[in-house]
């Protein structure tokens, strides 16, 4: 674990107030461990004489020691995601990861969800600065009452990272229409930010998915009778549910409501109401802050023409509306959405002189997307790009020969040198000595 100054001497303990009303209202609260003498001898047994600070070499920190669940009912929902960072300078190994009794882990395999980070799963192995993250859901038909419990993962190195889970389950209400939703009721502030707006901007775009960030709020129903959820689209922002949803909650079950800007280009902020049976009233503030103009995504590309030459590839491409260029790749494998395994990559390339040097003999898919870039304040804040071409399928047959060419003898007499080689096309057993 992580042991910070922080983690020595004070901690901070989240305190929920489970009581009778409608939210959790978390306080901090802090509990002395030891004096101040030792908590500064421990701080100068971190520090080098030459006031220089030693590195872990094995370091795994949590993203937090506590995950707060918050409310929910008898029939489960809410979770969080749990992050752990290698913050060491070494790579260390999953050995293994807790079985929970009151939450469930769940592995997101899809990257965008990931957001660069790895699955956390046993063997996975993580290099310094990069992370593992999984989310934790609560179980179903859980008891009344507080369910707390520890997760632990565990590295062939010997270290450990720990996180207090906890969730309150809410039995049935005594009310005919009572909610809990988070973020919790009353006025909060859900801001998207021009950082996320970049982070999107540099994936692959999805046909279905709207490229750019959403905030959600999620309603649960724990009173007596079924209540309905109203609302409507505000200025600048899209609210919907989810197709399967029809904005009637069942006592025990909840429903997510999602918002999505209008527009990237805008700063913007809007007040957002939902209306439930009962007299229930939710009201928020949604707003965003993306003041640069992001261009529109380029067309999707497609290949007007291959020629092979040598070990070189030249292709033409068909121009793109808004892009400034294309990123080529060549694989080995067809593919039906993206490539993937690329073995050479061609950067910033113009539609009429797309190409490939020193290409080996063997035959390779060639797969094209154009690209225009998004300025912030004068400067480059992100690459935007359109759909994959199909791939196109080419045979390179007088290249760079897959065959090496092995030094077998060498000779000298009377002023001539005289070479024998090795010709072959696998890797020998002589290569091993």
């Amino acid at each position: 674990m992580s042991r910070g100054l922080g983690d020595v001497y004070k901690r901070q303990v989240l305190a929920a107030d489970f009581s009778a009303g409608e939210e959790t209202f978390i306080s901090e609260t802090t509990e002395q461990e030891g004096d101040v003498s030792e908590a500064s001898a421990i701080f100068e047994d971190t520090v080098d004489s030459d006031s220089e600070m030693r590195y872990e070499k094995y370091e795994a920190t949590v993203s937090s020691e506590i995950l707060d669940l918050g409310q929910t009912g008898v029939n489960g929902g809410g979770w969080e995601r749990l992050e752990i960072k290698n913050t060491g300078t070494e790579s260390w190994q999953i050995k293994s990861i807790s079985e929970l009794n009151d939450f469930r882990l769940e592995h997101l395999e899809h990257p965008l969800l990931y957001e660069g980070r790895l699955p956390m799963k046993v063997g996975n192995k993580v290099k310094p600065g990069e992370a593992v993250a999984a989310d934790i859901y609560v179980k179903k038909n859980l008891s009344p009452g507080i369910h707390e419990e520890t997760f632990v993962m565990e590295t062939e190195e010997g270290i450990q990272a720990k996180c207090r889970i906890r969730v309150l389950i809410r039995g049935a209400s005594d009310q005919d229409y009572e909610v809990n939703c988070r973020p919790n009721s009353g006025t909060r502030f859900l801001t998207i930010t021009p950082e996320e707006y970049d982070w999107w901007d540099n994936t692959d775009p999805d046909p279905d998915m709207f490229m750019c960030p959403k905030r959600s709020i999620w309603i649960y129903n724990n009173g007596k009778n079924p209540v309905t959820v109203d609302f409507e689209n505000t200025e600048h922002f899209w609210a919907y549910l989810d197709d399967y949803e029809t904005g009637v909650i069942m006592p025990g079950e909840g429903t997510t409501v999602y918002l999505r800007p209008k527009k990237e280009e805008q700063v913007a902020t809007d007040i957002f109401k939902v209306s439930i049976t009962g007299g229930i009233e939710l009201s928020y503030i949604i707003s965003q802050n993306c003041p640069h103009i992001a261009p529109p995504y380029p067309e999707g590309a497609t290949i007007k023409d291959v020629k092979v030459q040598g070990s070189t590839i030249k292709a033409v491409a068909y121009d793109c509306a808004n892009s400034e260029g294309f990123d080529a790749v060549l694989t080995k494998k067809s593919w039906v959405d993206k490539p993937e395994n690329y073995v050479k990559v061609a950067r910033y390339q113009d539609a009429k002189t797309i190409t490939f040097t020193n290409v080996k003999n063997g035959t390779y898919y060639l797969g094209i997307h154009a690209y225009n870039r998004d300025y912030y304040d004068g400067k480059v804040s992100g690459k935007r790009f359109g759909a994959w071409s199909y791939p196109v399928k080419v045979v390179v047959k007088n290249g760079i020969p897959t065959e090496r060419v092995k030094i077998k003898t060498v000779k000298t007499s009377k002023g001539a040198v005289s070479v024998t080689c090795l010709l072959y096309t696998s890797p020998s057993p002589r290569d091993t000595r």
